[in-house]
């Protein structure tokens, strides 16, 4: 899906086009990645991780964003829960799409 986004075969359905891998790594730093890719790094360097998560998810709500994050570790399946929780709870018109071995917590529970 994000290969087909990226090389155009949505149209401009998107604006921004986002892989993230979560893979054996802090999800202060997937959510970092994140806001660097969609923010820009000065925006990052300002923000607490709650801060950053508020500002991905209002950007996000703002134009219309591909938002790819993959293969969400045992250990963020917490954080990935509340990250989808805002996510889905905001107007979005952006697309989130999660891989994980594991199933994340129930969102809305």
């Amino acid at each position: 899906m994000f290969e087909l986004a990226s090389a155009g075969a949505t149209g401009s359905q998107f604006a921004k086009h986002l892989y993230v891998s979560a893979y054996r790594r802090a999800w202060g730093g997937v959510l970092t990645e994140i806001g660097r890719k969609l923010l820009g790094s000065e925006e990052v360097l300002k923000a607490s991780l709650i801060e950053l998560q508020e500002k991905i998810i209002k950007n996000a709500a703002e134009q219309q964003v591909l938002l790819v994050i993959d293969n969400i570790e045992p250990d963020q399946s917490s954080q990935a829960s509340s990250f989808v929780k805002r996510w889905t709870a905001s107007e979005i018109k952006s697309l989130l799409i999660l891989t994980s071995i594991l199933q994340l917590q129930q969102v809305g529970k």
